[in-house]
């Protein structure tokens, strides 16, 4: 895609001037908390969002 846009507009300050765009950037947090917990069978995220595995009609999901 920048290719297209570089042939197009210049560089690439010239293309996000050229198409308003800002700069992109990252943003992220160090977790300082415990770990999260999940009960046996489960598993827990990042964020503590647990999940577990449900059998239906003889399958697992």
């Amino acid at each position: 895609m920048w290719h297209n846009l570089e042939a197009r507009f210049g560089d690439r300050e010239q293309v996000r001037a050229a198409l308003h765009l800002d700069g992109m950037a990252s943003v992220g947090a160090a977790h300082i908390g415990p770990p999260p917990v999940a009960p046996t069978g489960e598993s827990a995220d990042f964020w503590g969002i647990r999940r577990k595995p449900v059998v239906y009609e003889g399958r697992v999901y």
